[in-house]
């Protein structure tokens, strides 16, 4: 399962699907890839807003390349072999590949407005932490 359906998630879903047409049937002729699922989850109309063109508003596209699309499926964690989605029931899977992006975790002891919304720590060219007015402990 592929979590993420954003650009790193459609081009890597697009890579796999193109591996398992042309690529594995060659390498590995003994092996069956005719039932081998490329699952994407996330891939939306909404995902394909940075694709410009015709393909923008035609996600089917992105599924005749083998590639199964689960509509409004935004993982949340991984976490007991089980993809957690919100509101919705969780996904089993053995294997994921996370595209979707992380937040980080604030520090215990440092103030909330030095981190961004991704709860990554704001910094200014120089890679010093930048103080908001307010805050003069340091």
């Amino acid at each position: 399962m592929i979590v993420g359906g954003g650009p790193t998630g459609v081009e890597l879903s697009g890579a796999l699907a193109e591996m398992k047409k042309s690529v594995l049937p060659k390498d590995f002729p003994e092996l069956d890839f005719q039932n081998a699922d490329i699952p994407a989850g996330s891939c939306t109309q909404y995902s394909f807003g940075h694709v410009g063109g015709s393909l923008q508003n035609s996600p089917q596209i992105f599924t005749k390349t083998g590639c199964a699309s689960s509509a409004e499926c935004h993982g949340d964690r991984f976490e007991d072999g089980k993809i957690k989605i919100k509101d919705r029931e969780p996904i089993q899977t053995d294997t994921v590949i996370w595209a979707a992006g992380v937040a980080g975790e604030g520090i215990d002891g440092l103030p909330d407005e030095i981190f961004n919304r991704a709860k990554r720590i704001i910094v200014d060219r120089q890679n010093r932490v930048v103080l908001s007015e307010n805050f003069h402990h340091w």
